[in-house]
Order: structure tokens, then C-alpha cells, then sequence
């Protein structure tokens, strides 16, 4: 059987596996995809294994996809502009590298029906996540400023896609059609320095993913945006095109995305409180029931959760 794989570190919570096996069962095709820890320093020696027992390719996530672009002994032009690797082909002794991000990316907001050519589209962050995502973004027309809190790797960036306008996030200004949020910072737990009413009448769409619609980015823009989504058919998509790399087929994402999107309750986030667990500042949520009750809060950041009872909590449960 073909043998695939995801490696990562953390990767327990990689997606990956049961998006690929979904595109493997409606396509018809035999094959294993697996997810593979390496630590930080182990790319290399848990690649060339994974080869050496049959491994014809790889999705690469977090933190090895500039790894990966040194490994390879070739890249596509996307993979070569973004200066990272995502997905991986091994065809002989050939290493072929591709970055599939921003065709995922592109993919999915055409999906939205949002469009895209001579939009003024902004981008929050300017590290790898937003490398991967530019170019397919300038290949379709869209106008782009992509914003950083620190102004030089902004223009650092600038210098690799000249076409682009910079700024810095407290220069930010309203008019968006489309923002879109690279940023780590609401993720794992700070705040982003930015007004919400920069994001007035603009489509915001999060590269952070979610099982239940939502992020705490985007919860915090219910009352200004027009549109918002969230990165998991982003990530659907982008494994459609590795999909399409391995096998010459291009699998049916809808069907997939609509099966991965269990029905969630609702959820709003609290601005401003803090875990009393882990500490973590704006992770605290509160989920409510069909009548809009609330009956569960919990942290997004150590997963601890408490149902709701009137005054009373129970403990649902603790993080080791």
C-alpha cells in the first residue's frame, strides 16, 4: 500500500490523516497516510526513514517547513518565492518541494464566493505564514498592505514581492474589503493591537482553524464585519493540491469540509479574563445551549472546562 504522512512537532492534533483519508476513499485510490513526530532537531533522520520503509510523500507543518525547503533537492516556483515546503514528493532519488498554502488559501475564499481581483485586501503579520500565502493572493489581482508590529521585517518582505504596500499596525487604517490574520497573537493568548474598527465592512478571514466556525480573532469582530471564516477549508484545499501532486486526482473538498464540521454550540469569548488555571489572558469562553443558556465555560488555551448550573461549577476537565 502507498504509505504518506504529516510530520510535525506537536502533530497529535494534525487534521491531516483524516482529510486524506476521506480524499483516499471518494477517489478510490489504496493508500496509508500516518502522522510523524520528529523532534525539532530530527527532520532529516525521521524523513529518510519514513522513505526508506516506503513513504512516497509528505505534508509538512510546523516547525519544519523551512526544513524541508533546504532538504529537498527541488522546488516549484511557489515553494522557491515562499521559501517553504509543505508538501514533499518523492519520486526516486528526486525530493520535489511544493508549498500548496496560498492555492489552499485561494481555493477556499473563492469557495466563500468572496472576491477577490482588485480587492483591497489586508494582511495581519508578516512571518512565514504570510510568505506562504502572497503570491497566489498577487496572482489573482488582489491590492495587498500587509501590516506587522515591527515595521522592518515588514519591509523586509517588501523587498522579496515589490507590488506590495506596508505598514505598521498602529498606522492601520479602515476600508478593507478583505482582511486576513496571520498573526499568532489572539492564538495564544495576547491581544492584537489593533482597533476593531479597522476591520468596518471588510470579509476577515482567520488562517487559524477551527472545528466549531469560530476563533478568537474573529469572535471579537461579530459587530463589525461583514463576512468572517475561519482557516479549515484552507486547510482542506491546501490538501487537495497535495492530493492532486501524489496522485493526479483532485478529490471533492465540500464534502470533505462538510464532514469535518461536526455541529458545535455556541461559543463566545470573554475579553479581557484570564484562565485561572493556566493563566492564559482572552481564552476563556462560554458555550450556550439551544435556548442560549449558558452552560460550559472553559479555556481554549489548556482545554480546562466547567459546566454552568446556576452558581454552581463542576469540573469537566482538568489539563495534566
Amino acid at each position: 500500500m502507498d504509505k504518506y504522512a504529516v510530520i510535525g512537532n506537536p502533530i497529535e492534533h494534525s487534521l491531516s490523516p483524516e482529510i486524506h483519508s476521506a480524499f483516499a476513499t471518494h477517489t478510490d485510490q489504496n493508500l496509508e497516510y500516518e502522522r510523524l513526530w520528529a523532534p525539532n532537531d530530527g527532520f532529516v533522520k525521521r524523513v529518510e526513514s519514513f522513505i526508506k520503509d516506503g513513504g512516497l510523500g509528505l505534508n509538512v507543518t510546523a516547525p519544519f517547513k523551512q526544513d524541508a525547503f533546504n532538504w529537498v533537492t527541488e522546488l516549484d516556483p511557489l515553494a522557491t518565492k515562499a521559501q517553504a515546503v509543505n508538501t514533499i514528493q518523492i519520486d526516486g532519488n528526486r525530493r520535489i518541494g511544493f508549498n500548496t498554502d496560498g492555492l489552499g488559501l485561494v481555493a477556499d475564499l473563492k469557495r466563500l464566493d468572496w472576491q477577490l481581483e482588485n480587492q483591497k485586501l489586508l494582511i495581519l503579520g508578516a512571518g512565514g505564514a504570510t510568505m506562504g500565502i502572497l503570491q497566489p493572493l498577487l496572482d489573482v489581482g488582489c491590492e495587498i498592505t500587509v501590516a506587522n508590529r515591527t515595521y522592518s521585517k515588514a519591509e523586509a518582505l517588501q523587498l522579496l514581492y515589490p507590488s506590495i504596500q506596508i505598514c505598521s499596525l498602529d498606522k492601520l487604517h479602515t476600508g478593507w474589503d478583505i482582511v486576513i490574520n496571520s498573526t499568532s497573537a489572539m492564538r495564544v493568548g495576547s491581544k492584537l493591537a489593533v482597533d476593531t474598527s479597522v476591520f468596518e465592512h471588510a470579509k476577515c478571514y482567520d488562517l487559524t482553524y477551527s472545528l466549531d466556525g469560530t476563533t478568537p480573532f474573529l469572535d471579537s469582530l461579530i459587530d463589525v464585519a461583514t463576512d468572517t471564516s475561519e482557516g479549515l477549508g484552507m486547510l482542506v484545499e491546501q490538501a487537495a493540491e497535495a492530493f492532486f501532486i501524489w496522485r493526479g486526482i483532485r478529490p471533492d473538498t465540500q464534502s470533505v469540509l462538510s464532514q469535518l464540521r461536526v455541529p458545535q454550540p455556541l461559543r463566545r469569548f470573554i475579553a479581557g479574563a484570564k484562565c485561572h488555571k493556566c493563566g492564559a489572558d482572552d481564552r476563556i469562553y462560554v458555550e450556550y445551549d439551544d435556548l442560549k443558556t449558558p452552560n460550559t465555560q472553559g479555556c481554549l488555551a489548556c482545554g480546562y472546562r466547567e459546566s454552568r448550573d446556576g452558581t454552581t461549577t463542576v469540573q469537566i476537565y482538568e489539563p495534566k
